[in-house]
């Protein structure tokens, strides 16, 4: 309710369904006060915010639900929210295609990261068909990745900012972790609209 602000955690339940051999698991009550849980109250501009960051699951498929109910114990839905996601200690990373591509003003990127170990560093050079650099981009210091799907972008400028031409560029990504890199290399359509 945008009028009255949630500030407790009343009407609030979270359950965690771990991996087991039977349908449906049993979900199990994540307790709101405990250490793996922050909450926030709600403010004029932002919403009430639950953080649930369990630590040491096992590998295997989670299930998250949530039941809430505003301040007038108004339901958030005709159905409790539950989302499914999978906990894979072995270390991976795949880059994702680009998308849109072609693009008008941006292009993203997803990372998608699986274990305990995250990159060390990431570099992304855009270049011309001949090969030139037009832009170099990456952190080798935090990069600031986390287990999950991270976004990228790029907004169609060289290292100083300066707008590219509409055309054909390739990239180059490159991920860091320990000591292997993973790579890809492709192609970006840029289409500026006329004015």
């Amino acid at each position: 309710n945008n009028y009255i602000l949630k500030t407790d955690t009343a009407g609030i339940k979270v359950f965690l369904s771990f991996p087991c051999d039977t349908e449906p698991c049993n979900p199990r009550p994540v307790p709101l006060s405990g250490s793996e849980v922050k909450w926030y109250p709600a403010t004029e501009s932002a919403p009430f915010t639950v953080e649930f960051r369990p630590a040491n699951l096992a590998n295997g498929v989670y299930t998250l639900r949530v039941e809430a109910t505003d301040s007038q114990s108004n339901s958030s839905g005709s159905e409790p929210y539950e989302i499914q996601f999978t906990i894979n200690s072995e270390t991976s990373v795949t880059i994702n295609d680009p998308y849109p591509n072609p693009f008008v003003n941006e292009v993203y990127f997803k990372v998608v990261i699986t274990g305990d170990v995250l990159p060390d560093a990431f570099d992304m050079q855009i270049m011309d068909v001949n090969g030139r650099v037009l832009g170099h981009f990456g952190n080798y210091e935090d990069p600031s990745f986390h287990t999950g799907t991270n976004e990228l972008s790029w907004n169609g400028t060289d290292s100083r900012g300066n707008p590219l031409p509409n055309g054909v560029y390739v990239f180059k990504m490159m991920l860091y972790v320990k000591e292997t890199v993973v790579q890809k290399i492709g192609k970006l359509v840029l289409v500026r609209t006329q004015e």
